[in-house]
This record gives C-alpha cells, sequence and structure tokens, in this order.
C-alpha cells in the first residue's frame, strides 16, 4: 500500500491477510537470524565460561569455551548490495 493511503495491511486484505503477510515476515527474518547465527557461531568467547568456568548452555552454546573451539569470524564486507543505492 502507498503511504499516506489511509489504509492499513489489516483493512485492505483483512486480518486473515494481514497475519499471513507478518508470519511470512517472521519467519524470513528467523531464517536470516539463523543464518547470522551459523556464520558467527563460536566467533566470540563466552563470557560466563570466562568468568566462573562453565557454562550452564554446555554444547549448545552460541559462544567459544575457551580458545581452542574459537573460530573466526566471517568477513561480510561487499556481500549485499547498499539500500541506498537500490532506490536508484
Amino acid at each position: 500500500l502507498p503511504l499516506g493511503s489511509g489504509l492499513c495491511w489489516a483493512s485492505a486484505f483483512g486480518i486473515e491477510g494481514a497475519m499471513a503477510v507478518t508470519q511470512g515476515a517472521q519467519r524470513q527474518q528467523q531464517r536470516g537470524d539463523a543464518r547470522f547465527r551459523t556464520q558467527f557461531r563460536r566467533s566470540e568467547l563466552c563470557s560466563f565460561f570466562e568468568a566462573k568456568g562453565h557454562c550452564t548452555k554446555g554444547d549448545r552454546c552460541e559462544f567459544a569455551h575457551g580458545q581452542a573451539q574459537l573460530r573466526i569470524a566471517p568477513d561480510l564486507t561487499k556481500t549485499s548490495l547498499c539500500k541506498r543505492w537500490l532506490k536508484f
């Protein structure tokens, strides 16, 4: 819908349509979040493990438990187009 049209998604598509659009956006965001987490998994040290010597999450922890588990974070520079450039 164009901005300033006075209509909202719920009135234009009905409640079900608006919910479907919202749920679709949430699923897409979750996939992006999962991809991000996978790429950066264990690229930083776990602050709890460093401070206390143990972590309650164990192997499920997203962070490295010591230097041996530490991975290099990927360089994501220039991996997507600039949103401002796409508008031209």
